[in-house]
């Protein structure tokens, strides 16, 4: 008995709600990793800085990991994924949000932004987050597609099956001149550049090179 297998990518969305809360007991002077789990394996961090020393701003980082051995799996295999990080108060009020594609296979290490927003200005300006003690981070992942082109022209699958043997199917040229050129007090075209067809092609596209004024190989 012999069995088939195939491998193919398989579409999803991915869509969760973060809370960072009890902020306001950690330590000004050092910066804080926080790290949360959702959707089973997959992981935000949040990079919390320093308390400034003056009116600076400073940057929270965000982070996304994907599972252990995403990229043996084939998550983000072909086009990648598509994610997207919006930070909001506890109260739903949207402060920031970003997007980015993130080709698993190629990229084991987290990606993210270190500087999503102004730190200094949502917490230690803010006295309203401060009492919230916390902020969201809205979550989106969704698998990457493109559409495919399909091609079922008998004339163009012919063309391309005659290059992939390494045949020349260039029988036909047209010559495009880049610029004109004064002759004395004449106005003439210079540098002619061509351009490579198959007149095979060409009669199965247009009418004209099936007639005799085209001039077209036979």
């Amino acid at each position: 008995m012999s069995a088939t297998t195939r491998s193919e990518t398989i579409g999803f969305t991915i869509q969760a709600k973060i809370t960072f809360s009890g902020l306001s007991d950690l330590s000004g002077d050092k910066i804080h990793m926080l790290r949360a789990n959702f959707h089973g394996p997959w992981a935000i961090q949040a990079d919390i800085p320093k308390a400034p020393l003056a009116d600076e701003q400073t940057g929270l980082g965000l982070f996304i990991f994907a599972p252990p051995g995403s990229a043996k799996q084939g998550i983000g295999r072909g086009d990648g994924i598509k994610v997207t990080l919006s930070v909001e108060s506890l109260k739903g009020e949207k402060q920031a949000s970003f997007s980015f594609r993130w080709n698993v296979k190629t990229s084991l290490m987290g990606k993210g932004r270190s500087r999503t927003i102004d730190w200094n200005q949502f917490w230690h300006k803010n006295a309203d987050h401060r009492r919230d003690d916390g902020f969201c981070v809205i979550v989106n992942i969704t698998s990457v597609t493109s559409i495919r082109p399909m091609v079922r022209e008998p004339s163009v699958l012919c063309t391309i099956s005659e290059l992939t043997k390494g045949n020349n199917v260039y029988d036909t040229q047209f010559l495009l001149f880049s610029q004109p050129r004064l002759h004395g007090h004449a106005l003439g075209a210079q540098d002619p550049r061509p351009v490579y067809a198959s007149a095979a092609f060409l009669r199965s596209q247009c009418e004209y090179f099936n007639t005799s004024k085209s001039y077209l190989p036979s």
